[in-house]
């Protein structure tokens, strides 16, 4: 990628060249959640070692969090840029007329952007604080659902006054364009990631889907990363609600749960949706004889198979992000991979970190 700007990874091994880890797309290490105190110094976030420190994601509801963006100056020289703070309740598609931006304060007043700093090139520099007090969620959430976090750098020139990036944006109607609208900006980072460590053997999570105004096929379903599998390994399952008649498109659930036959791979389902249809994902995972290793995940994804973009987008895909695209898995009731349905590019994620 040959970009010039302040860059936002998406994970920890990104770079602004690419190498990121494809399955941790929506994993910004670059949004820091430094919980109810600030941090003792700043300046740790930007040395070597602290770029390469995801520092968490715990969010304390209804109370003060301290909230820093991160970014490197991909220049050659100095620059100052404005580092944006948005947040959305869960949901797999980061579509921009979610974001919301209330309940921030910076400097005691209730904005959500502040100035970043590079003195030189190449420098890893960190704006903040944003003093942020999540509100409960609205009627549909549960209470142990979670926000989803979006960092936005504006690049030199600014605007003054200060004018919110989200005025600006071009209206995205269909899932290509949400796909495009990532890829145009690595001045984005977008955290969607829940810590499960502490959730027992078993547990059940939910989050929405908000479908494309103008409807599509897409492949819903789930992934998974190093878990035990075999003798040792445990079962996942997901439903996800269809229309209230039962078609068009149809509920779907895996039942019986998927036995986890492999330690990585995915299982995900075809929905033809209709314009703005909209629902929900719920994953269920019961773990067998071996506990999950730390570092190990399940992700909740919406796949836009390749078959429905335009040429110019799988060709930016393929050049810019090619750790997107996955193999649309076909597996049978006992869990075993049987075939390829065909290939699809990830528009929306949500990872769960063991």
């Amino acid at each position: 990628m040959s970009y010039s700007g302040f860059f936002v990874r998406e994970n920890i091994g990104q770079t602004v060249d690419g190498g990121q880890d494809p399955s941790q797309w929506s994993a910004s290490p670059d949004i820091i959640l430094c919980g109810t105190t600030a941090p003792p110094n700043t300046t740790d976030f930007t040395t070597p070692q602290g770029y390469a420190t995801d520092y968490g994601n715990v969010v304390y509801m209804n109370q003060v969090n301290y909230v820093y963006l991160r970014a490197l100056n991909a220049t050659t020289s100095a620059a100052t840029g404005r580092a944006w703070f948005y947040y959305t309740e869960s949901d797999l598609c980061l579509w921009p007329s979610k974001w919301m931006s209330a309940n921030i304060l910076v400097d005691g007043i209730g904005i959500n952007n502040q100035k970043i700093i590079a003195t030189g090139g190449n420098q890893v520099c960190v704006s903040g604080p944003f003093l942020w007090t999540p509100p409960s969620f609205h009627q549909g959430h549960s209470g142990d659902d979670h926000y989803c976090l979006v960092s936005w750098m504006e690049n030199p020139p600014l605007q003054d006054p200060p004018w919110t990036p989200t005025t600006n944006l071009p209206e995205l109607f269909e899932f290509e364009d949400l796909l495009n609208f990532i890829l145009d900006h690595p001045n984005m980072g977008w955290r969607n990631t829940v810590d499960i460590s502490g959730h027992g053997p078993s547990w059940q999570k939910s989050t929405a889907i908000t479908g494309a105004r103008n409807g599509a096929q897409i492949y819903v379903g789930v992934e998974w990363k190093n878990l035990p599998s075999g003798k040792g390994g445990g079962t996942i399952s997901y439903s996800i609600p269809g229309n209230a008649d039962g078609e068009n498109p149809p509920t779907i659930n895996t039942d019986p749960p998927i036995p986890i036959s492999l330690p990585t791979s995915n299982s995900t389902v075809p929905l033809d949706w209709a314009d703005g249809f909209s629902s929900t994902i719920t994953i269920s995972y019961t773990q067998g004889s071996v506990a999950p290793p730390k570092g190990a995940w399940i992700a909740a994804l919406v796949i836009l198979p390749t078959d429905q973009l335009k040429r110019e987008t799988l060709e930016r895909v393929r050049q810019l992000q090619p750790e997107r695209l996955r193999q649309l898995k076909m597996v049978d009731a006992l869990g075993h991979e049987t075939g390829i349905a065909g290939e699809g590019v990830i528009v929306g994620s949500t990872q769960y970190r063991f």
